[in-house]
């Protein structure tokens, strides 16, 4: 994060097999704070395109279907989180989050960990 609240993205992801749905259970732990858990329906949040989410994920290449393909962010992606600037500092420590999704031909994961400091 730069110091204008810029998440910037970086990095690739490989999709090893070509899917029409991609349905996600997703869990976040930030201790102390109680556990943010729900589900998302990720092609469904897609068509959304006003949402910040939909933005950064159709700006990486992500759509549905997909095909079998790798995503890299070669170009910095940029997300504007400057309207959460005053709750940010419940966010600094560790956290980790974990999604599981269901595909139309079998499950992904995603586990990361990562670490929020001033």
């Amino acid at each position: 994060m730069d110091a204008n609240c810029m998440i910037m993205t970086k990095g690739c992801i490989v999709i090893t097999k070509p899917y029409k749905t991609a349905k996600a259970k997703y869990q976040l732990q930030k201790p102390p704070m109680p556990d943010l858990k729900g589900n998302i329906d990720i092609c469904k949040e897609l068509t959304t395109k006003k949402r910040k989410s939909a933005q950064l994920l159709s700006s990486l290449g992500f759509k549905c279907p997909s095909e079998a393909k790798s995503l890299c962010a070669t170009n910095p992606q940029k997300l504007d989180i400057s309207k959460y600037k005053k709750q940010l500092h419940m966010a600094a420590g560790k956290s980790n989050l974990k999604i599981d999704i269901q595909h139309d031909n079998g499950k992904s994961c995603v586990d990361i960990e990562f670490e929020i400091y001033k």
